[in-house]
């Protein structure tokens, strides 16, 4: 099964955004920070990343250059 990540500081997007995956047929995990998002990428084993672009803290793109250059990772 396809696994996606959905990271967002707002809880009602990663809320909505689960909903709609998961009754898509798809694994959804969800984080509200960066640095959360990063615990889960390195557990591995996601096929998609959806990134909120402005965050608090790191925000969304310096997070798509940590996975672009750890993606081989995180296939399970």
């Amino acid at each position: 099964m396809s696994k996606i990540l959905v990271v967002d500081d707002e809880k009602q997007v990663r809320l909505l955004l689960k909903r709609i995956i998961t009754e898509n047929g798809w694994e959804c995990s969800t984080a509200s920070s960066s640095e959360e998002a990063r615990k889960f990428l390195a557990r591995g084993g996601f096929e998609l990343l959806l990134t909120d672009i402005a965050m608090p803290g790191e925000a969304g793109l310096e997070l798509l250059k940590f996975a672009s250059g750890h993606r081989s990772s995180y296939h399970s």
